[in-house]
């Protein structure tokens, strides 16, 4: 059959209707009045919101659906908080919290009749993952996938740690009786971990003898103990994995032209904030990954993401080409390209012009600043990565215009009275980070820091505050419940640490690198010397040597014992004082405290244990940049007390010492540029015969691996790690021009290294 069409109208009608709707100014037609109005083209339409957020369905008022807070909560100052996601209307959200309700009952059933249906072995092994905290899930799969007891007693490096190389105990000199690193939880656990727990002679102090007494009685097992905090004590740190609910929302391709791949991009994410987000960071987490997922530019730019992208490449060990930041094929290369590309427009934006009749000018002001605070901080992680590079002379331009812009928005004053407090938050924790890198970089160049005095806002209690922080959360394998690795505490310690050292260095050094070193007098020494050790006198119990364990943890005890190594230095060599304590000579001192000699001798003792503690744990495997700091500092040490006292008897302990630190170095630089730099002048400190056993221990398998030129140039303006303040600063690009390396010629590299004859 013909279908059917409808009517054509006449042309007498189209006429007819475009009269009405625009009569001619001569026209005596009358306009047809619609029954329902057009509106006004001057009036806008209100652009629908997919779900209002709770506060404003309980108030039943209009909600916007900004996220992650909307305009009538921030005007309110109220917590704003959606039970949707972004794209997700109430209806669809209840659809899918209904779904996932029925898949978890019907997990929890599978649970159930694997309890009820198995064999009693394997049903009493699946108990006990569930008293250990695995969740439903992962039991399944497990028993699924595979032979019940096969699958559930693997735990993934559990009982594992690592063996000093040479000497494979820990040194005599080092199990003094009141070495507080030796009666730690971590160091007792990895005593147990060994094959065949060695039996140190270590003074006994009535605090070990009662661990040692709990030890024998109580042994858990991670397999079967159901505390939770136990496993960063059983594990190393890169074996797990971090936590954090904004990762499935995130979607990086949304922010970068490089790369469209989301998964490989959120994994360089998660390792960049897994292994350097609570040292170094100069954003704050929380609201990054926020407002990265909702696509928002207030916390967040394309900027900031290449950068972060950039510096993850450098900690994600499945990156090809790593430690190879010239090869464009180096996907970590064409992210800094990005990068610095973003930076060349980001950086010039200007700040608007306001007119005082704009009612938007205070919004636009406050946007403007807002793409400041992400710009400020991408510039500081470019400067880390060119850091990585050996270009820190490069990369340090960028911190100097984050330092202008920071100026131009008044980052380093007060509280403003028209920023909510999520951009205060940010505001705050990004001037802080600001202030102290340039201030602890400055430091270790052995120059004044550009900005002198600390932000205006103080930082908050973390005990108090946690939430302002953030929490880490990592999980480590086999499903176990998530563990906190306390960023805010580790935090506001890092700041409370560096601030002493950033106030020491604007009295001790000058602007210019080439200035002799200010020496202090005696009686500001011991006042630096009383503020390091009351800062270790109010450690959170979780930073205490009695329980730290994560990375970061025992950095920060690294970092304090190097730092009262460098300063109570020229007190102990006699140059400003005798190293004798004396109260009548020194009143500003406490008398409880210990000899500034006694504290030196201790702070290098502690440094080393502290060190040795996180190799013992972690491994030297994850790529950190500030640990060439720790390593190098700690083979001067070492090298110079073999030179003062050749016939010791703790030479070949000392000379374990040095082998684990250049083992430290080259595992390094498989990873980071600089640390091939950094093993060149390692070599050159070490006898021919030590080169050797270093290729051993640390599996090298060809001595290009240790002995080849660099394929870029150094250009570097940090010194080589030396202990102490008083030598000057030799960077590291002219030590590397003062070497010669080559597997015949090492011993003549030591001779001109330039290392001190004291420290």
């Amino acid at each position: 059959m013909r279908r059917l069409l409808p009517a054509t109208a006449t042309s007498a009608e189209i006429n007819a209707a475009s009269l009405a709707r625009n009569p001619s100014p001569g026209s005596a037609t009358p306009a047809v009045r619609s029954e329902s109005p057009l509106p006004s083209a001057s009036r806008k339409r209100r652009q629908a919101t997919t779900a209002a957020c709770g506060p404003c369905r309980k108030r039943k008022s209009r909600c916007d659906g900004q996220r992650p807070s909307c305009s009538a909560c921030m005007g309110r100052d109220t917590n704003c908080e959606y039970e949707t996601k972004v794209t997700e209307t109430h209806s669809q959200a209840l659809k899918r919290k209904f779904n996932e309700l029925q898949d978890r009952q019907s997990v929890h059933e599978e649970v159930f009749n694997i309890l009820k249906g198995r064999p009693e072995k394997d049903a009493i092994e699946v108990l006990k993952r569930i008293r250990q905290g695995v969740d439903p899930t992962t039991i399944v799969r497990h028993v699924t996938c595979g032979n019940v007891l096969l699958q559930l007693s693997l735990v993934p490096e559990a009982r594992y740690r690592y063996e000093f190389p040479y000497e494979t105990e820990m040194p005599v000199f080092l199990t003094r009786g009141d070495n507080p690193y030796l009666e730690s939880e971590m160091y007792e656990y990895a005593l147990r971990t060994s094959a065949e727990p060695k039996q140190l002679k270590v003074l006994p102090t009535p605090a070990r003898e009662e661990s040692h007494s709990q030890s024998r009685t109580q042994s858990p097992d991670p397999d079967t103990d159901v505390d939770q905090h136990l496993a960063p004590y059983w594990k190393p740190y890169h074996a797990a994995e971090i936590i954090d609910p904004n990762f499935d929302e995130v979607r990086p391709s949304r922010w970068t032209q490089v790369c469209n791949d989301d998964g490989l991009m959120r994994k360089l994410i998660q390792s960049y904030l897994l292994y350097e987000c609570s040292w170094l960071a100069p954003f704050h987490k929380d609201y990054f990954l926020r407002d990265m997922a909702d696509e928002r530019h207030r916390f967040c730019s394309a900027f900031l993401v290449n950068a972060v992208l950039a510096s993850g490449c450098v900690y994600y060990k499945d990156v090809e080409y790593r430690g190879e930041h010239w090869n464009p094929k180096f996907i970590g290369y064409q992210f800094l390209a990005e990068a610095r590309r973003l930076f060349d427009i980001e950086s010039e934006v200007e700040r608007p012009h306001i007119l005082p009749s704009d009612p938007l000018g205070p919004q636009k002001l406050k946007e403007w600043e807002c793409h400041q605070l992400t710009t400020i901080q991408a510039c500081v992680l470019l400067n880390l990565t060119y850091n990585c590079n050996g270009s820190d002379a490069i990369g340090w331009r960028y911190t100097a215009r984050a330092l202008d812009m920071a100026r131009e928005i008044g980052l380093f004053d007060g509280a403003g009275e028209y920023w909510d407090r999520h951009t205060q938050c940010v505001r705050t924790y990004t001037a802080w980070s600001l202030y102290l890198y340039q201030g602890t970089h400055r430091y270790h160049c052995f120059r004044a820091p550009v900005i002198k005095d600390p932000p205006q806002s103080r930082l908050p209690d973390p005990n108090q505050y946690p939430e302002w922080y953030g929490e880490l959360w990592v999980r480590y394998p086999l499903g176990l419940p998530r563990t906190p690795t306390h960023h805010g505490l580790v935090w506001k310690a890092r700041a409370d640490l560096l601030t002493i050292c950033i106030e020491y260095a604007n009295l001790a050094f000058k602007e210019s690198a080439s200035a002799p070193v200010e020496e202090l007098p005696i009686c500001q020494i011991l006042e630096f010397y009383d503020k390091l050790m009351r800062w270790r006198e109010e450690l959170p119990e979780p930073l205490t040597p009695k329980k730290i364990v994560m990375p970061n943890h025992l950095k920060l005890h690294m970092y304090y014992n190097l730092i009262l190594v460098n300063i109570l230095q020229p007190v102990v060599h006699d140059r400003v004082g005798g190293g004798d304590l004396s109260p009548s000579h020194w009143p500003l001192l406490p008398s409880h405290r210990s000899s500034p000699r006694d504290a030196y001798l201790d702070a290098k003792i502690h440094f080393d244990t502290a060190l040795r503690l996180y190799y013992l744990r972690h491994g030297f495997e994850v790529p950190d940049c500030f640990m060439g700091q720790f390593l190098h500092s700690l083979t001067r040490l070492t090298v110079d007390a073999i030179k003062e006292d050749p016939t010791s008897p703790f030479v070949e302990d000392w000379r374990s010492t040095v082998l684990l630190t250049a083992k430290g170095v080259y595992e390094q630089s498989k990873s980071i540029y600089v640390m091939r730099a950094l093993l060149q002048v390692q070599i050159g400190l070490m006898t021919p015969r030590d080169v050797e056993r270093l290729k051993s221990f640390a599996r090298v398998e060809k001595a290009q691996e240790i002995h080849a030129p660099l394929e870029e140039p150094i250009r570097s303006n940090w010194p080589t790690y030396t202990v102490g303040h008083e030598h000057g600063a030799e960077n590291l690009t002219r030590q590397l021009g003062n070497l010669s390396l080559g597997p015949a010629n090492s011993s003549s590299s030591a001779a001109r290294s330039g290392r001190p004859e004291t420290y």
